[in-house]
């Protein structure tokens, strides 16, 4: 969904990772009661485990490391939240790709939980635009065929199609 700043994105993330989360159902009745949501559960609410990237805030120096560590970051809320040791463990190693990052997890992920995920990305254009702001010929190396976005978000499709992400959200300006 790409919807102009403040206009409730990240609220709407958050809304949807209180819906699907597995670990968020103990909550359900206290956060949509009095809702039409609330009253017409459907069968995946609380189903996923949810892993949620921010990618706001991502300087367009050095941009491949900060998207990186975004990366990190999500995977170690959700490694918190599931109580995923394996989890940690990868996010231990040293990735300068955050393809080869996801993948790394999303395998061991796979060796331990059965359940589907449930991919959130907010504001995944917001570091690019930082960058293309600054540099246009850095935007294109990003953004090009075989760039670090690209096969990022490549990626991505193949494990909502050959993997265990059974949906991705993804917001932006």
């Amino acid at each position: 969904i790409v919807r102009p700043r403040r206009f409730g994105k990240t609220l709407f993330t958050q809304t949807l990772q209180a819906y699907y989360d597995i670990a968020a159902a103990k909550d359900f009745e206290r956060n949509f009661a009095g809702t039409y949501i609330g009253k017409h559960k459907t069968p995946l609410a609380n189903t996923f485990r949810v892993i949620h990237f921010d990618f706001s805030g991502i300087s367009p120096d050095g941009f491949v490391v900060g998207f990186v560590e975004k990366v990190k970051r999500g995977l170690t809320g959700f490694c918190l939240r599931y109580g995923f040791s394996n989890g940690l463990r990868v996010l231990d190693e040293r990735f300068d790709d955050p393809s080869l990052l996801l993948s790394v997890f999303i395998r061991a992920y796979e060796r331990t939980y059965k359940e589907r995920i449930y991919l959130i990305i907010d504001e995944y254009d917001q570091g690019a635009n930082e960058v293309l702001a600054t540099s246009l010929e850095s935007f294109q190396g990003l953004t090009r065929s075989g760039s670090v976005l690209k096969t990022f978000y490549a990626g991505l499709k193949d494990l909502a199609t050959n993997g265990p992400i059974g949906r991705i959200f993804i917001t932006g300006v």
